[in-house]
């Protein structure tokens, strides 16, 4: 070794200054900063564990950036993108690399924002390309957290059980997406703003909807008795069930308590043929009301 010889092994990493700079700059107050010293730092290169770090703060910072739009916009924005990028390959090097970042409670909470931007960018898909491209979608996204023990996706988890539910009509789907919610683990133990909570417990109402609606061959009781059970007032009345009703969370209701009732108010109808005529002068102009409406 000669006194002229110089050793690199201490010299700061200038990535490793974008990275701390980006941190000291809350992302809140100063988001477009933040971006820049994260972009740099990444651009520049970063050991992997750093780079996840990095990845994850320049997706909320880039979520930050957009305070102040209309909900409506972020879809539509090159920041919502970038957001959601970044923040996805924060995880998926966490999975590669064993890192354990999103095991820990205080970042699997801050999964919530991701979540909800998986949520919000399936209900662009489904406006632009329909219920089967937003199932797609977030059955992708729920896979990205397999590597975890227990999901923090309860938004994705309870967007696609609706989908399933009033597009596909498959309320077994349904039903396991609301359940896989309800026993995940808690993503928020703090739960300020009582999100978690409120997704939670419209999970569970929605699964005991689901658990009650009846299948879509079940028989219209009353109409049966009334018309026969090949009639086409009775063809009418269950299209209109299948089709109106059990695609809106009132009608589901509905349909539920009727199929709570109707059993009972078929079989007191049709004791008798006085009972039958009744009916169907109450039915019939409903049902031609329904026919001209499908026309």
């Amino acid at each position: 070794m000669e006194a002229t010889d110089s050793c690199n092994a201490f010299v700061a990493n200038p990535a490793q200054e974008h990275f701390t700079g980006g941190i000291v700059v809350r992302f809140e107050e100063n988001p477009a900063r933040a971006i820049e010293e994260h972009e740099a730092a990444i651009r520049l290169g970063l050991p992997e564990d750093d780079e996840m770090h990095a990845r994850f703060f320049l997706g909320e910072a880039y979520l930050h950036s957009l305070h102040g739009r209309p909900v409506g916009e972020f879809g539509a924005s090159r920041e919502f993108d970038r957001a959601l990028e970044n923040m996805e390959r924060a995880i998926v090097i966490d999975e590669r690399g064993q890192y354990g970042l999103f095991a820990e409670t205080v970042n699997r909470a801050r999964l919530r924002t991701l979540d909800s931007g998986y949520a919000l960018r399936a209900r662009t898909i489904y406006d632009r390309d329909g219920a089967d491209a937003a199932i797609a979608y977030l059955q992708n996204k729920l896979s990205l957290f397999n590597y975890l023990s227990s999901t923090p996706a309860l938004n994705v988890l309870l967007t696609l059980g609706n989908y399933y539910g009033n597009d596909k009509h498959d309320n077994g789907q349904a039903a396991a997406c609301y359940r896989r919610l309800l026993e995940a683990d808690v993503v928020d133990p703090g739960d300020e703003t009582e999100n978690e909570a409120q997704t939670r417990q419209l999970a569970r109402q929605t699964l005991r909807i689901v658990e009650e609606q009846p299948t879509t061959n079940a028989k219209c009781f009353i109409a049966t008795t009334v018309y026969g059970e090949n009639s086409e007032e009775v063809d009418i009345f269950r299209r209109f069930r299948d089709e109106v009703l059990c695609t809106r969370p009132w009608g589901r209701k509905l349909v539920a308590a009727y199929y709570q009732v109707g059993p009972r108010g078929a079989e007191v109808i049709g004791r008798s043929n006085a009972g039958r005529r009744a009916a169907k002068l109450i039915l019939s102009p409903v049902a031609r009301l329904l026919r001209r409406r499908a026309e």
